[in-house]
């Protein structure tokens, strides 16, 4: 292995070769950048949308998409997006319906506490007008595709059938089943080896 002597000469011109190819990279990547914000621009001021969005498009860069296979119980692997949501619903049925024995012993071990009469007095009207006007506006709506902004709109109507459909829910004892439904999103976790998760 030859070793070159390190002079005084030759680091300047490193330096100086350096200092000039981030200069004419910096001009380059400006100039790329002017000319598709210019040319966003034009196709954003003549009505163009596909150029504007495919210029949107090549300014943002390419977006990985990332999946991570699921495994049934018999450890095939599939990737079938059907398969794998079918896959989910059975993992979370059996995950929370399972019957987990008690044994008498801890129930008896838990603490009594008083028995509070006044969670069963009627739900004031002003109750319901408070929790309406406390959602907050622009915000996905439930299952019943009615936003916030919808309910606030309602007036007293609407505030006086909210509140016959909640008196009768507590005099009957009974939740409608979209009260108890709620949406499960499932975040994948990224991990840096590329494995598969079982579940």
């Amino acid at each position: 292995m030859v070793r070159t002597r390190d002079t005084r000469n030759a680091r300047l011109r490193l330096t100086t070769a350096k200092r000039d190819m981030q200069r004419l990279t910096r001009a380059a990547l400006h100039r790329c950048w002017t000319d598709l914000s210019q040319r966003i621009q034009c196709c954003a001021d003549t009505g163009d949308l596909r150029g504007m969005y495919q210029g949107i498009k090549e300014a943002i860069g390419p977006t990985s998409k990332k999946t991570v296979t699921v495994l049934p119980e018999d450890d095939r692997p599939f990737s079938d997006p059907g398969k794998q949501l079918d896959r989910w619903a059975d993992h979370f049925s059996s995950l929370y319906n399972k019957d987990v024995p008690v044994k008498q012993e801890a129930i008896n071990a838990l603490p009594l506490f008083p028995t509070l009469h006044e969670l069963d007095a009627d739900i004031p009207l002003s109750a319901v007008k408070v929790a309406i006007k406390l959602l907050r506006n622009n915000k996905a709506s439930g299952a019943d595709g009615i936003p916030a902004e919808v309910l606030k709109c309602g007036g007293e109507a609407l505030v006086a059938d909210l509140h016959s459909v909640f008196e009768l829910c507590l005099r009957t004892h009974y939740l409608l089943q979209h009260f108890k439904d709620a949406n499960i999103i499932t975040l994948q976790e990224q991990r840096k080896s590329a494995g598969l998760q079982q579940l």
